[in-house]
């Protein structure tokens, strides 16, 4: 299973509000799958089950584009994303500069620097889409 991460390599903008983006992970051209109508998450989704049960005709979401990248689920890729979220939290302008050398590293080689880097986050789950395309976050 695939499980993405919002704001990094998992956008859903409102419909035909950007033609293309780029992985806040890697930087490559994002994947997009145009027009999707339902809900753009996980809790989303579960809303919109919830609503369905008390009302069968409600057909609730909104119109959207969905932007994935191609290299969720590489190992290289994870231990980037758990590299750049680092950088972000850490107040040590030389353990940043010190992480960008490894994010450098990794993206150049397209290999991770450690064998213990699971694709395993706390704060992500998974959820369909309304097309069944296995989005989500929280």
């Amino acid at each position: 299973m695939t499980i993405y991460h919002g704001g990094w390599d998992f956008f859903t903008p409102d419909a035909g509000e950007c033609t293309t983006m780029l992985c806040r992970v890697c930087g490559e051209e994002m994947a997009v799958e145009s027009d999707v109508f339902g809900p753009r998450g996980y809790v989303a989704h579960l809303a919109e089950q919830l609503r369905q049960r008390q009302d069968p005709t409600y057909r609730g979401g909104s119109l959207h584009d969905v932007f994935t990248c191609n290299n969720v689920g590489q190992k290289w890729h994870s231990q980037v994303r758990h590299l750049r979220k680092e950088q972000q939290v850490t107040r040590s302008a030389a353990l940043q500069a010190m992480l960008e050398e490894e994010i450098r590293q990794i993206l150049t080689t397209r290999r991770p620097t450690t064998a213990s880097c699971a694709d395993v986050d706390s704060q992500t789950l998974p959820g369909p889409t309304s097309n069944g395309s296995p989005h989500g976050l929280l």
